[in-house]
């Protein structure tokens, strides 16, 4: 087992250990709070696609998608993917 010799470094992996252990258990207290008697639902993407498409462009900022294995969306002025492209 290896121990570490400088305080402070220790100090800040205790703070940075005992931060994930609390989003464990956040995560944890979330699932566990989840309706599991809910049953699936099939979802058409590219219905969700366009639904976020008009909402996000009725608050002026317009995205543009592309189907290429999956489904990217992003904001046009903030796109990263080759598979979107901004807006005209």
């Amino acid at each position: 087992m290896t121990t570490i010799e400088d305080a402070d470094m220790q100090f800040r992996v205790d703070r940075d250990l005992d931060e994930m252990e609390n989003m464990v258990h956040g995560a944890l207290t979330l699932l566990r709070g989840l309706n599991d008697d809910e049953s699936a639902e099939a979802v058409d993407i590219n219905e969700l696609l366009g639904t976020l498409q008009g909402e996000f462009a009725e608050m002026g900022t317009p995205l543009r998608s592309a189907w290429a294995g999956g489904a990217c969306c992003t904001p046009a002025n903030r796109w990263r993917s080759s598979a979107v492209s901004p807006t005209s």
